[in-house]
């Protein structure tokens, strides 16, 4: 960090006392935005020239003082602007060269930033398929840290748990997520989806979702495609800092939260390094070799009993504010001699750090179950009804570092690292009446957990031009073969170093005496749970296009097409593991169990052998075959083209092939048929259209696509093995196909200005083999697993828009109000497996044969509004959102499956920008504002039955940013003088 600093200021000081300053920009075709690579740039003598490289982009060093730049391309009207350029400043001067002279002048930060509203809103309507995204901006105005919470605000997008990305209302099986166009791998063992909230967003350009398909993309998802674009290097030298502190209503300053003993220091970085985890005295040990000391050598198996840390009861503690920092630099750094245009070098380094405390006191956990069938009753059986608190702890911290060369105008390298590490520690305490056992037994669980997840990716890549460079004919590079490549290298970890649980009954006497019991026959003995995942990803692709002309126009000029191929390499291995260790025990004249775990758990009652007193003992309750080992190899070719059929008609179109073979294996030696996978290549089409309705401002999208969805390793490993988190028994399934999917889409799109858009779409996909989660009917106790069903077929409707209400409402022309949102419905249905039928049909005759998709949100809804005072420098955003019922749990015979009732999202934030070149700027916002229930639910005639119900509270963030940009600062001097003069 110390270096970053120093680093920096050194470079500033540098420019700061130069008596030339730099003038920045980029030049574009003002008919396709596309860069021109070539073009001549110079001032007014010649003395100064360079010529722009392959992404149009181009630096001078000038005297400063009043200077004129010039543009000349061949076969395009010659361009130039005067510029005043004061010693050390950095302007940026962007050009758009056409038929007929168009002067852009001086804007800010030279090209339109990605992070911009503009910029979004432009490559949403270039882009050959169907996308939506969020820029920076929006991400700041609605005051979302994570790339989960961004996204959720996005046309189409739900999050589930705050992790899991749904796109049009489809589960997160039929979502992929990459990072710079490149995979990243998943850190659940059960699903096939990057848990979202990993990535803060302070690290991120913009979100781009691709909801059509399009050969150059993997052909993994159907819902959408999440590109997250990390920070590029910027035009001058930047350095940041913020800081936030929030308050939130139910966790903040509470002196009821929940906490435990164990732990330390570094659970403030995101990772634990201290009491938790196997003993190594115990480690040592295989389970059969451990388990044969029982009374073979009970003194050694007293001692390893007695290594673990057997903290079981929750603390009370006082919990603080959430808080959150940042820090970012970057600069682009110049040749020393000025005579040299190459290479240049732009870099951007940054860290970000954040600590929230969750916690609720008022949930409620219910399970019911019908008895019998739906004619003869009228409700359902209560199982359990129990209080439910929770607290949670979540420290997440990331680091973020981008270095990019150009060696000359037609090669540029670039490397980008990142880390990103989360640490949970979660406590939670459950007490009510467990009736199936008995109506007068009340039941106590307590669950102590610390999971901790890292993800660290590496990306190097290059784009080059390829062919003769005709300098003296400039346009005809721009006809070039181009190349892009990218070779990203990640490794994502996920550990549960300690998760533990104890559980007890008691019952109240006549006497009002209460009677505590410990009793495994009905529920689990004190248990510890170890858990790690480790997968590895790499993933390399390479892109050649070359531009050429189609379909001549009016004027008879030719049209811009490109044709493109390439291929990527995806290649995946994971490790899963886990170990269980229970604390059993042996009754005797004194071990009872009176209530206090801390008394019950002491090293005194580990004496095996002493059946006359009673004791506890360890047993290694490891399934070997829940450990398993799995690897994927994804080959892939593809070819498209992008022209125009007619002058208005676009077609992006081609194919991709992809060769997938996957394997998993348990780890089990004695487990026949312990391996599941297959070997699969699929051809996939795409057809995307665009018909230009009015130019620039309306069109119609259109488009058939195939995609498909791939199983899980989990999901392929045929063996059974017990769930400890969720309780669930769940068994692979080695039969598993991939799933494949034709989609339909159509989108009407009007962009009444650069910063506006009205959209209205329609979608329409048929599943062939979907992979559905069910209960396997012929076990003799409840299974999980999962099946290809024959068909299901999901369709609905989008509407998205961003308005500017300045012209509508006018107020002063330094006041700018805008307001978007969107709306998505979705319909889908999926068909029950017949041996499935059979079991709800005993219960219920006239069950439906068909069900929602698993995670299906049935509607979204997104709104914002935003207010801007360019003078004053206050600005506000209301933002509100909310989705529909969805399916969360499906259940054995005819109890009703459960589903996630809607709860709506309301917030605000207000801002203010001050000092003497807005550097600073403070933020108040409140969140969750309705503090709605998170309601989980059965509903049988009529009457809803509670599974989950908790709150989260309000949350009230107050935060101070400051940004030193030198080239906004350069360019807001110059306005300044120019004004005076």
């Amino acid at each position: 960090m110390r270096l970053f600093v120093t680093l920096s200021l050194l470079i500033f000081t540098s420019i700061s006392f130069a008596q030339t300053g730099t003038v920045r920009g980029v030049v574009l075709d003002s008919e396709d935005n596309e860069p021109l690579m070539g073009v001549r740039v110079y001032n007014k003598d010649k003395s100064v020239q360079r010529a722009t490289d392959f992404d149009g982009s181009y630096t001078l060093k000038l005297k400063a003082g009043e200077q004129y730049v010039y543009c000349s391309y061949v076969g395009y009207k010659d361009d130039s602007i005067k510029i005043n350029l004061q010693a050390g400043a950095i302007i940026s001067v962007n050009f758009k060269l056409q038929d007929k002279s168009l002067v852009s002048g001086i804007t800010i930060k030279g090209t339109a930033e990605v992070g911009g509203a503009v910029a979004t809103i432009g490559d949403e309507k270039d882009q050959g398929g169907t996308t939506t995204g969020m820029s920076s901006d929006d991400m700041k105005n609605q005051d979302v840290s994570t790339v989960a919470g961004a996204a959720g605000k996005a046309s189409g997008v739900s999050v589930q748990g705050g992790k899991y990305v749904f796109v049009r209302g489809l589960s997160d099986r039929y979502s992929k997520t990459t990072v710079n166009g490149a995979e990243v791998p998943g850190l659940d063992p059960n699903r096939n989806s990057v848990q979202m909230d990993l990535f803060p967003t302070n690290l991120v350009d913009k979100l781009t979702i691709y909801k059509s398909f399009t050969p150059d993309l993997p052909a993994s998802f159907t819902g959408g495609l999440v590109d997250i674009t990390t920070r590029d290097f910027p035009e001058s030298f930047i350095v940041g800092a913020s800081v936030k502190f929030g308050f939130n209503t139910q966790s903040a300053f509470n002196n009821e939260f929940l906490g435990q003993k164990t732990g330390g220091f570094t659970d403030n970085l995101g990772f634990d390094l201290l009491d938790r985890g196997i003993p190594t005295s115990v480690a040592r040990y295989s389970t059969d070799r451990l388990n044969d000391l029982y009374l073979n050598d009970n003194e050694t198996l007293d001692d390893l009993g007695k290594a673990f840390n057997r903290d079981f009861d929750p603390i009370r503690k006082t919990s603080l504010f959430n808080q959150s920092y940042s820090f970012t630099v970057g600069n682009q750094i110049d040749p020393r001699d000025s005579t040299k245009a190459y290479p240049k070098i732009g870099y951007i380094a940054g860290v970000s750090y954040r600590k929230n405390y969750t916690h609720y006191d008022n949930g409620s956990q219910g399970r019911y179950n019908l008895v019998g069938d739906v004619v003869t009753n009228a409700s359902l059986n209560p199982e359990l009804e129990l209080d439910d608190t929770k607290s949670n702890e979540d420290v997440l911290w990331g680091a973020l570092g981008n270095v990019s060369v150009k060696t000359n105008p037609y090669n540029s390298f670039g490397f980008m690292t990142a880390r990103f590490q989360n640490g949970i520690t979660s406590t939670r305490y459950l007490e009510g009446n467990n009736y199936n056992d008995a109506n007068d037994l009340f039941f106590q669980t307590r669950t102590l957990m610390y999971q901790q997840r890292g993800l660290t990716t590496a990306q190097l890549k290059g784009e080059h031009v390829l062919g003769k460079k005709d300098t003296a004919n400039p346009k005809t590079i721009k006809d070039n073969w181009k190349m892009n490549w990218v070779g990203s290298y990640t490794i994502s970890e996920q550990e549960t170093p300690e998760l533990k649980f104890f559980t007890n009954d008691y019952t109240i006497q006549a006497s009002g005496d209460t009677l505590y019991d410990l009793q495994p026959q009905l529920y689990s003995d004190p248990s510890q749970f170890y858990r790690y995942m480790n997968e590895s990803n790499l993933d390399v692709k390479v892109n050649f296009e070359k531009p050429f002309k189609t379909y001549k126009d009016s004027a008879g000029n030719g049209l811009k097409a490109l044709f493109k191929f390439g291929g990527s390499y995806v290649k995946k291995d994971r490790v899963f593991s886990e170990k269980r260790y229970d604390f059993l025990q042996q009754s005797g004249n004194d071990l009872e169990y009176e209530g206090s775990v801390s008394d019950f758990m002491v090293d005194e009652h580990f004496r095996a052998g002493d059946f006359t007193n009673g004791f506890i003992y360890l047993q290694d309750a490891t399934e070997k075959r829940n450990s398993y080992r799995g690897n994927e190899t994804i080959i892939s070719g593809y070819l498209m083209a992008d022209f125009y059929a007619t002058e208005k008609l676009r077609i992006v179109a081609g194919a991709r092939v992809e060769a997938d073979s996957i394997f998993s294996q348990s780890q089990s030696p004695q487990l026949l048929d312990s391996t599941g996978g297959y070997n699969q290549i699929d051809l996939l089409p795409s057809f995307n259209g665009t018909y230009e309705i009015k130019k620039d401002t309306i069109q119609l999208r259109f488009a058939y696509t195939r995609t498909l969805a791939r199983p899980t390793f989990r999901e392929l490993a045929p063996f059974s093995s017990f769930d400890f988190v969720g309780g669930n028994v769940f068994v692979g399934n080695r039969n598993l196909d991939r799933t494949l999917i034709d989609n339909l889409d159509m989108r009407l799109e009007f962009y009444p200005s650069p910063i506006q858009k009205f959209t209205v779409g329609a979608f329409m996909k048929n599943f062939t083999n979907p992979i559905e989660r069910a209960f396997n009917p012929e076990a003799a106790n409840a299974e999980l697993t999962w099946r290809n069903v024959d068909e299901a077929i999901a369709y609905g409707a989008e509407v998205d828009f961003r308005l500017g209400l300045d012209s509508l409402i006018k107020i002063d022309k330094h006041t700018h109000m805008t307001v978007g949102g969107n709306v998505t419905y979705v319909f889908s249905q999926v068909q029950i497996p017949e041996k499935e039928m059979v079991v709800i049909r005993a219960q219920d005759p006239n069950a439906e044969t068909t069900r929602q998709m698993f995670g299906q949100a049935p509607y979204i809804i997104n709104a914002f509004f935003r207010y801007e005072n360019d003078t004053t420098n206050w600005s506000a955003n209301i933002n509100f959102g909310v989705s529909g019922q969805k399916l969360s749990v499906v259940t054995v015979g005819g109890t009703p499956n459960v589903f996630e009732n809607a709860r709506p999202n309301l917030g605000f934030n207000v801002s203010k920008k001050f000092g003497e070149y807005d550097q600073f700027k403070v933020k108040f916002s409140a969140l969750n504002l309705l503090n709605p229930e998170y309601n989980q639910t059965y509903e049988f005639k009529g009457t809803e039955y509670l599974f989950s119900s908790f709150t989260r509270g309000r949350t009230f963030n107050i935060s101070l940013k400051y940004l030193f940009d030198k080239a906004d600062q350069d360019e807001k001097k110059a306005r300044a003088k120019a004004a005076i003069d």
